[in-house]
């Protein structure tokens, strides 16, 4: 009972929580939390760049199958026998530090 009076005084009951809201309140709402997120736009910027990082070594690593596939297996192609490892080496230290830094 004194949790229902309690949410009642706020203004918490269900007339109001079937309110539609209105684009001009979700401006206001936005404008209002943008004062809290402002301090850290910096790093929500970075951990996008690094997000996207992470994703493109893994969309790399899963092109680099192909020619390791065809050019490796069947063509037998030692200097790129020699390449590939490195090069996922490469991919898979960059994919780490980026989600690190995530």
């Amino acid at each position: 009972m004194a949790i229902k009076a309690g949410l009642k005084t706020r203004g918490y009951n269900k007339e109001n929580m079937k309110k539609k809201t209105t684009t001009a309140d979700d401006i206001k709402l936005y404008k209002r939390l943008l004062v809290y997120i402002k301090p850290f736009l910096s790093l929500i910027a970075f951990s996008i760049v690094l997000a996207l990082a992470v994703s493109g070594v893994d969309g790399a690593i899963a092109l680099l199958v192909k020619p390791i596939m065809d050019n490796i297996f069947v063509a037998k192609d030692i200097e790129l026998l020699k390449l590939i490892p490195w090069l996922l080496l490469a991919l898979y230290f960059i994919k780490g530090i980026s989600r690190f830094g995530q």
